[in-house]
């Protein structure tokens, strides 16, 4: 059941990779421009390889190293640039299904060129630990350091806080700080604007012809893993129903011999029982008529011994009443008296 429930998850993540005909504006993931240096890309905790002609899809974090970098294109043609020493994890991307993007910029510089204004519906947000910038055409930059702060080329940004109020960032200017103070660019902060701007280009059509043709090799090899994966779930499956069906036939059986054990040892211990409880009842019996027995020879003799009391008793009794007599006619006397 797992290994069935994690080919689902695969096929929902591939399924809109996997039409016959790939269209680059209408895919749901960003085409690497350019690399430089170190940079690692993280797709569901598990590094992944990146080069020019690539793709970053949403849910992946982008770490970049010393004098490293990484150059981005929207599908709706925005660029984005990954400067040194940054961290960032694709939130949203625009796309046919999805009318925002959002990049969770964690800590670092990056910097964004927006020249087709976005629609009415369409949002492009930075997000970072401190603040948040939206756009909806323009040039600019964010950086999550020391101090954080956004810096405007062309256009306008509007720069929020939680709990605070939105904060306009015009062209040549920044709102920088905890508290989004606006100030104008330094000419150092402007050139480097501008030379981002310029080394900043969307791709050509050749270019995309190649990511076109890695798109495809994707996809197809999107099909090819999801089949060969359906087949092994589907063998794993079987195979598996035949090992439960296997263990359900022998624990049956072990069910129905430990069943007739236990008949047996009841049966008996029930007739060891019966014997017992037999021959416990005749010893109950035979000590029953002895102390039967016993009693009525005791009553017996104390019926006896009560007789014989009363026949001395009313031998007393007669004596007793013959002397009376003989008190009272002394004439009795002579017959009374005992005989020398």
């Amino acid at each position: 059941m797992i290994k069935h429930f994690i080919f689902i998850m695969i096929f929902s993540i591939f399924f809109n990779y996997c039409k016959e005909k790939a269209d680059l504006s209408k895919e749901s993931f960003l085409l690497v421009l350019s690399k430089k240096g170190d940079v690692v890309l993280l797709r569901n905790n598990q590094e992944i390889a990146v080069q020019a002609s690539s793709f970053v899809m949403k849910g992946d974090t982008i770490q970049t190293g010393e004098a490293s970098g990484l150059d981005l294109e929207f599908p709706n043609g925005a660029l984005l640039r990954i400067k040194e020493r940054t961290s960032i994890s694709i939130n949203s991307i625009l796309s046919q299904e999805d009318t925002q993007v959002e990049i969770a910029l964690n800590r670092g510089k990056i910097f964004s060129k927006i020249k087709n204004k976005l629609k009415d519906k369409e949002s492009f947000r930075i997000k970072t630990p401190t603040m948040i910038a939206g756009v909806r055409g323009t040039e600019f930059s964010v950086s999550e350091e020391e101090i954080p702060k956004i810096m405007v080329l062309e256009g306008e940004v509007s720069a929020e806080k939680e709990s605070s109020p939105i904060v306009p960032v015009s062209a040549g200017k920044k709102a920088e700080g905890e508290m989004l103070e606006i100030s104008d660019l330094s000419p150092e902060e402007k050139k480097e604007l501008e030379s981002d701007s310029m080394s900043l280009v969307p791709s050509t059509g050749e270019f995309k012809e190649n990511a076109q043709r890695l798109l495809t090799d994707f996809k197809e090899s999107q099909k090819t893993f999801i089949e060969d994966q359906k087949t092994k779930n589907q063998d794993d499956l079987k195979g598996q129903k035949e090992r439960n069906q296997n263990e359900l036939e022998s624990q049956k059986e072990s069910n129905r011999e430990n069943l007739n054990t236990q008949k047996e040892k009841n049966n008996e211990e029930l007739g060891n029982q019966s014997g017992k409880d037999k021959s416990n009842l005749s010893e109950e019996k035979e000590s029953g008529k002895k102390e039967s027995s016993d009693i009525k020879a005791k009553g017996k003799d104390a019926i006896s011994g009560v007789k014989k009391e009363a026949e001395s008793e009313k031998e007393k009794i007669n004596n007793t009443k013959n002397s009376m007599d003989a008190i009272k006619n002394p004439n009795l006397l002579d017959s009374v008296k005992p005989k020398k």
